[in-house]
């Protein structure tokens, strides 16, 4: 479980964050191509993620900025917040200390 992390949007994005890093391998997808599933409970959402921010991985569900980290560190997700897959759409009433699950 992870919590929202401290830093401007910008940093994080650009993984100019202080922590770990672990970086996307091929190991690391599933059969279904997605690297794993984000859960947030306070928003009610379940959505898979994928590697990068393009149109075609954001079709899919969310999608993984490149330059972050999968898993130990800030790791940052794209989606949208309105239209088909709004799954972001609520993601303006999460507070400091809501829950991200990774799984």
């Amino acid at each position: 479980m992870t919590q929202i992390p401290v830093g401007t949007p910008t940093d994080i994005a650009q993984g100019n964050t202080t922590g770990g890093y672990t970086e996307v391998t091929d190991d690391l997808y599933y059969s279904n191509g997605s690297l794993g599933t984000l859960k947030i409970p306070a928003i009610n959402l379940t959505v898979k993620v994928y590697q990068g921010t393009d149109s075609a991985a954001l079709k899919k569900g969310a999608g993984h900025f490149t330059n972050t980290s999968i898993w130990d560190g800030n790791a940052c997700f794209a989606d949208h917040n309105r239209g088909v897959n709004n799954h972001f759409g609520k993601i303006h009433t999460l507070e400091a200390g809501d829950d991200v699950v990774p799984f």
